[in-house]
Parts: C-alpha cells; sequence; structure tokens
C-alpha cells in the first residue's frame, strides 16, 4: 500500500466508512509515522482535534488499580508537582523532566519532554548509526521504535461531543479503526471481490503440475 491517498481509504473503510474518523487517523499517521505513538483521548470541545505532543510511550502500565488517581479512564496522572517530591536516597534533579506521565494498566506515556534538544539529536544520531551497522532484523526493529519516538512525538486523538455517551462510543469507532489501519498498513492490504485470486491466473497457468491431482488443485 503507497502513497496518503492509499492511507486515507483505508483508514476511512477501517472506519466503517467514516470520512471524517478516517481523515484523522490518516493526519495522525502521516505527522508522526506509520509507526509512531498515537493516542485516544477525550476530547474538550464539540468537535474531534488532533494534537501532535513531544513524547514517548512504552508498554509497562502501573502494578495495581489502586495507584489510579482520576475517576475517568482508568489512568494514573502525573504533573509537574510531583518534581517536588524527594525520594530517600534520590533527589528530582536525578531524573530528567517532562511536563505530563500518563499511566495506564498497559503502558505508560511521557509527554512534553524538557531534555536538552543537543542531546536529543545526539541520540537520535547514535541510532542511526547503530542502524547502518546492525544485521539483525529484531534490532533493526527495536531502533526503528526508539527512533520514531524521539524524532516523531505522541499524536494524540481528541476526540468530541455533546456527551460522555457520544464520546465513548466515538472513541471506542475511533481506536477500533486506528488498530485496523495499523495492522493494515504493516501487514499490507489485497483488493476485493476476489480481484487477488483473479490475478493469480498467469501465473498459475504458467505451472506445470507434477500430477492430476495438482492438476485439479490448480
Amino acid at each position: 500500500m503507497g502513497g496518503d491517498g492509499g492511507l486515507l481509504g483505508v483508514a476511512t473503510i477501517s472506519a466503517n466508512g467514516d470520512q471524517e474518523i478516517g481523515n484523522i487517523i490518516s493526519d495522525a499517521m502521516k505527522k508522526v509515522g506509520r509507526k509512531g505513538v498515537i493516542t485516544v483521548k477525550d476530547g474538550k470541545t464539540l468537535n474531534d482535534e488532533l494534537e501532535i505532543i513531544e513524547g514517548m510511550k512504552f508498554d509497562r502500565g502501573y502494578i495495581s488499580p489502586y495507584f489510579i488517581n482520576t475517576t475517568k479512564g482508568e489512568l494514573t496522572v502525573f504533573g509537574e508537582e510531583g518534581l517536588t517530591l524527594n525520594v530517600e536516597d534520590i533527589q528530582p534533579h536525578d531524573f530528567g523532566k517532562v511536563g505530563e506521565v500518563i499511566v495506564t494498566k498497559d503502558d505508560t506515556m511521557l509527554l512534553k519532554g524538557k531534555g536538552e534538544k543537543a542531546q536529543i539529536e545526539k541520540r537520535i544520531q547514535e541510532i542511526i548509526e547503530q542502524l547502518e551497522v546492525t544485521t539483525s532484523d529484531y534490532e533493526k526493529e527495536k531502533l526503528n521504535e526508539r527512533l520514531a519516538k524521539l524524532s516523531d512525538g505522541v499524536a494524540v486523538l481528541k476526540v468530541g461531543g455533546t456527551s460522555d455517551v457520544e464520546v465513548n462510543e466515538k472513541k471506542d469507532r475511533v481506536t477500533d479503526a486506528l488498530n485496523a489501519t495499523r495492522a493494515a498498513v504493516e501487514e499490507g492490504i489485497v483488493p476485493g471481490g476476489g480481484c487477488a485470486l483473479l490475478r493469480c491466473i498467469p501465473a498459475l497457468d504458467a505451472l506445470a503440475p507434477a500430477n492430476e491431482d495438482q492438476k485439479i488443485g490448480k
């Protein structure tokens, strides 16, 4: 699948023909890359919005649901005020700084990072150099993931609506469409209506069956 038009088409089809959802998913994937981090959350207006935030996401969440500190969405959210807390042997200046941390049961997002641009660019260049020399497919996959997180940021799809019921229902549709679009981008798509089988006929006709059973199967 190639081109932004193909991406928009897949996103719209994945959203059951909803052009608005298809557009916002397509825009998000174009802005952070097809392997970039995209999250869906409640909006504060009647309209759907797309926000690009510099940050990263990793697949580790909270250990216990008792860490949840917001009644909506089963999240743990930390603001900058958390940086003033002192731990017995660790001081806040030992860590980097971010504007917001969101933790769910499955993953953690670090948003609005305040790291030095020069250091970030240096790390990006180091990853690019590692990609040039590694021969491991696994390492290439992980290095590309790190590169996307450092360079492309996080896309936040803010779903709007007139009520909580409408927003929650629409969020489910957006999430399903996003997952389906990602799968289509990663694994590819084929034309419907048996077109793929039809186009296989010339290649199959060129094969010489070894026996009658293979000929029937062909």
